[in-house]
């Protein structure tokens, strides 16, 4: 998901470095001019933003949650050039560096409103398992089920089960493809009771069910509504070998 964000904000950035570069040449901006604050005020502000944003930028660097850090990092972009737009146009006018900032400030809007679509969009998995155009239920010979059990921090108990019953597999996915999701703002999940299913299909790898999250890969999605899965394979009658 992250990959698609990414072909998201290119080419709106694309759009408005060419519309930057045609406003500068056209109401003979200076660029350097730019680049500094016009009081002491404005010069904090852009230091405070400066810093809030290179910790969004190390907290990406660091995290499995670069969709969080991201959202900030537009959210800090949005405020800094709107501020400058602001003191531009109220202490140097003339020099019409706030044009470029509204500019800057309109595109960094578009990007936002991207992201809220992307990210909180729902749909059911049927819609997501389409993606995987080669992926075919019938094709599935077994599915192995591996269920971890957790009591806050500890792990109670863990077991595992190979089901080749055609009956059962086509169960699991009638559900899977029932439950309402949209794109995790994270991509890591605390521990708490799941079922990691191990398809082993050439384009589906494995699928891990929680109660408010699926994983198909290295793809989180959160639950919106009921888990119907998650309800079947905790009643669900299969031959459990514990482990633990």
């Amino acid at each position: 998901m992250f990959n698609f964000i990414m072909l998201f904000i290119l080419p709106v950035s694309i759009v408005m470095f060419l519309i930057s570069f045609f406003m500068k040449r056209k109401f003979s901006i200076d660029i350097d001019y730019g680049s500094r604050p016009v009081n002491n005020t404005h010069k904090w502000i852009d230091r405070i933003l400066l810093i809030l944003m290179s910790m969004c930028v190390v907290g990406a660097f660091l995290s499995f949650n670069l969709q969080v850090y991201l959202f900030l990092l537009i959210g800090l972009a949005t405020i800094g050039n709107g501020l400058s737009a602001y003191m531009e146009y109220k202490y140097d006018r003339e020099a019409k560096i706030y044009l470029i900032h509204i500019l800057r400030l309109v595109g960094c809007l578009i990007i936002a409103a991207g992201l809220v679509y992307i990210l909180f969009s729902t749909r059911t998995m049927d819609e997501v398992l389409r993606k995987f155009e080669s992926f075919k239920i019938e094709n599935i010979e077994q599915v192995e089920i591996e269920n971890n059990a957790w009591n806050k921090e500890e792990l109670t108990y863990l077991r595992d089960s190979v089901t080749v019953d055609k009956k059962i597999i086509q169960q699991i996915f009638s559900q899977l493809s029932m439950v309402e999701v949209r794109n995790s703002l994270i991509n890591e999940v605390e521990q708490h009771n799941n079922y990691f299913l191990m398809i082993r299909d050439r384009e589906i790898y494995y699928i891990i069910v929680y109660e408010e999250y699926i994983v198909i890969d290295s793809d989180y999605y959160k639950v919106v509504g009921d888990n119907g899965l998650y309800e079947m394979l905790e009643n669900v009658e299969l031959d459990w070998e514990y482990r633990n």
